[in-house]
């Protein structure tokens, strides 16, 4: 029997808002981005075309048994 082995990374929901934690941010150690969500985020980076099925079928390994 053979095992293969994925690595694959994983983000929130695409509509869960990601900010800086509260408990870190003062007047000392002010922000160092604006919170927006998820989805926003890979539209920022240059990622406008999200489709989860078509990066789930970047993922799938064909098998020889």
């Amino acid at each position: 029997m053979r095992r293969i082995s994925v690595i694959t990374l994983h983000g929130p929901e695409l509509d869960k808002f990601i900010s800086p934690a509260a408990e870190f941010v003062d007047e000392e150690h002010p922000a160092k981005y604006h919170g927006m969500t998820y989805k926003e985020s890979l539209e920022a980076n240059g990622d406008d075309d999200i489709d989860v099925q078509s990066s789930l079928d970047k993922l799938k390994i064909m098998c020889e048994t």
